[in-house]
């Protein structure tokens, strides 16, 4: 798509899709936050619904559950999208995770006198 900047959506980001990939755990989380909220402002849950999201997908949101998020709360998509694009503590790719092994190198001489 020319001019989506690299997104592959294939709907409206104006317009609410149907509710779905939510587990029961996020509604609830969801549920919980819009309890504390005039009922004409659900977008305000939209940090904490983004925030258990990202938790419950181990770091990182897809746009599947954004869309779902955005539904479930009755927005447009793209109000979610904004939120989860301008707070830094969001990530929508997997963070790469870069692990080294350390061994002191005392043990090292150890297991290399040994086998002398």
């Amino acid at each position: 798509m020319s001019g989506s900047k690299g997104t592959d959506m294939d709907h409206d980001a104006t317009q609410p899709m149907p509710a779905m990939g939510l587990s029961p755990h996020l509604k609830e989380e969801i549920d919980h936050w819009l309890t504390k909220f005039p009922p004409d402002r659900k977008r305000s849950a939209v940090l904490a619904a983004l925030r258990a999201a990202q938790h419950e997908n181990h770091g990182y949101l897809l746009r599947e559950q954004m869309d779902a998020i955005a539904a479930y709360l009755q927005l447009p998509p793209i109000q979610v999208y904004e939120v989860a694009s301008f707070y830094s503590m969001f990530e929508t790719k997997p963070a790469v995770v870069i692990m080294f092994q350390c061994v002191p190198i005392f043990v090292a001489c150890c297991v290399v006198v040994k086998s002398c």
